[in-house]
């Protein structure tokens, strides 16, 4: 028995070094525990460590596919079967393992290294890899540009898939920003800086090694005057008492301004020809809209179920008590332009007075009463006379306008943008316009309460659209542009979706859903 595990293990090595799927699949049918009592051994070059070195990816991904455990499972040099990738430049190798398992990113090996780790310092070409890995007919130059072009894409999509592999310390207490600037690899420091900035977690700035520096520090020790300008200005970036952040930049402006700096302009790094479009994204600068749409990401993520009924309750009770205030306001209403003679003039009234409840007798006069030319209730809501009133009425207008809307506007956007809430979302649109069209009907002055009709429309469409937009960059960030069924099979409106799919600002927020997306 013993012979035959041997022989099936033999069998899969050899099938594992040159990509041979049928030999694997025959070392099963010869013995069918044979990636078991591999995997039962703790410290093993597996089938896919072998398979990663050689570049086999396709095998690779099948043996991973069967023993996810592979993959996590160190050999005996502390390494995994991605850092072994990594090491013999094997990165075709390295996106689909990934694509398979992201969190193979996470995988802590020799001093606590992780990919992203080792990814994250700087690689130069010697001349023995010159003539393993590389072809000897590209000069040094081409090859270290051709590994660094690598490397960067490869760090762009270690962060996409996952972002929290940040977080990770080696045995030093060192992240991979750390590693980035102590090795000197400036494109590293400004992809995760990059990162960082987009993902709300500046405090790594912050992080101290085990020596009690953090990033700045080590620029700093090292007179790294390119890394100093790009972590000087980060809000939490962290140092220190050596020196002072007004220091560091009194340091960085007496020197002179390299040719490197103009060709490292956000513009210039948008639209240059190096690195994926992942690297290139997290090497710019945030859009307005990006920010936007990523706080709106983090505030949706970080109300629960619980939180998010609670808020509605609460507005719901809100936006009933203001709707019946404006009913019924704090000491009424004062007349109405329908029951008074705005128009002025005299009539003639009979008054009737009796004596006594028992006396037959009744006498008769009468009276003519004046009525005045001006507006009574423009009078009474704003004259000077009356000012305290008119004033407290326009101010508990507008405190309580202020709170119907804002406690509307809560309801609006914890309610779903889905079709089955449509209609509940035009009854709460009506029933702001109808707020403001009711204190009209009974406000003591039309001409002065027809401002306020018109305010509670603006407001009630200013909150829908502001609900809209944020539903329309939803749709555009998830990449569910599509055309009405009505208008599908139209050629001009499929072809009109596809050029607005493929603007640059449509590209970058869908790539900026998806890294948002990856965060545990």
């Amino acid at each position: 028995m013993t012979l035959i595990m041997k022989a099936a293990a033999e069998t899969m090595k050899a099938a594992a070094e040159t990509g041979d799927i049928k030999g694997l699949y025959k070392s099963i049918k010869d013995d069918p525990n044979v990636l078991d009592s591999i995997d039962a051994i703790p410290f093993v070059d597996t089938p896919l460590h072998t398979a990663a070195s050689a570049g086999q990816t396709d095998f690779a991904v099948e043996i991973l596919r069967l023993k996810p455990s592979f993959g996590r499972k160190l050999n005996p040099d502390g390494l995994s079967s991605l850092h072994l990738a990594l090491i013999n430049h094997k990165f075709d190798t390295v996106t689909r393992l990934i694509k398979l398992d992201k969190e193979l990113i996470r995988v802590k090996g020799k001093q606590g290294e992780t990919p992203l780790h080792f990814i994250a310092r700087t690689e130069d070409i010697n001349a023995d890899q010159q003539q393993r890995v590389l072809d000897d007919r590209i000069n040094a130059d081409q090859q270290q540009k051709k590994l660094d072009d690598h490397r960067v894409n490869t760090l762009s999509e270690f962060l996409f898939a996952c972002p929290n592999s940040i977080e990770d310390l080696t045995n030093q207490d060192e992240t991979a920003l750390h590693i980035a600037v102590r090795t000197k690899n400036e494109s590293a420091v400004e992809i995760i800086l990059g990162l960082i900035r987009r993902i709300n977690e500046r405090r790594l700035l912050a992080n101290k090694d085990d020596k009690g520096d953090t990033a700045l520090d080590l620029a700093v020790e090292n007179s790294q005057f390119e890394m100093m300008k790009l972590l000087v200005k980060e809000p939490f970036a962290s140092i220190n008492a050596k020196k002072t952040k007004k220091q560091i930049e009194r340091d960085i402006a007496r020197q002179p301004l390299a040719q490197s700096d103009v060709a490292r302009s956000p513009r210039a790094l948008e639209n240059s020809s190096c690195g994926n479009a992942h690297a290139k994204f997290l090497n710019s600068p945030e859009r307005r809209l990006e920010v936007l749409y990523k706080k709106k990401f983090f505030m949706g993520r970080s109300v629960t179920v619980e939180l998010r009924n609670i808020g509605l309750v609460v507005a719901v009770l809100i936006a009933t008590a203001t709707f019946t205030s404006v009913l019924s306001p704090p000491g009424g209403v004062r007349g109405g332009d329908f029951n008074l003679l705005t128009d002025g003039g005299n009539f003639n009234a009979t008054v009737t007075s009796t004596n006594n409840l028992f006396a037959a007798n009744t006498s008769f006069f009468n009276a003519t009463l004046s009525i005045p030319t001006d507006n009574p209730a423009e009078r009474l809501l704003f004259d000077t006379k009356d000012w305290e009133y008119g004033q407290g009425f326009a101010i508990f207008y507008g405190v309580n306008t202020s709170a119907f809307v804002l406690s509307m506007a809560m309801i609006m956007f914890v309610l779903p943008a889905i079709p089955i809430f449509l209609l509940l979302h035009l009854a709460l649109f009506f029933t702001m316009m109808s707020y403001g069209t009711s204190f009209y009907l009974i406000s003591p002055s039309f001409g002065y309460c027809a401002t306020y009709k018109i305010a509670s429309g603006l407001s009630a469409g200013l909150v829908y659209d502001c609900r809209l937009a944020m539903f329309a960059i939803d749709i555009i960030a998830k990449g569910n542009i599509r055309a009405p069924l009505c208008l599908s099979k139209l050629q001009w409106v499929e072809r009109l979706i596809m050029m607005l799919s493929k603007l640059q600002g449509v590209q970058r927020l869908m790539m900026l859903n998806n890294l948002l997306g990856n965060i545990n």
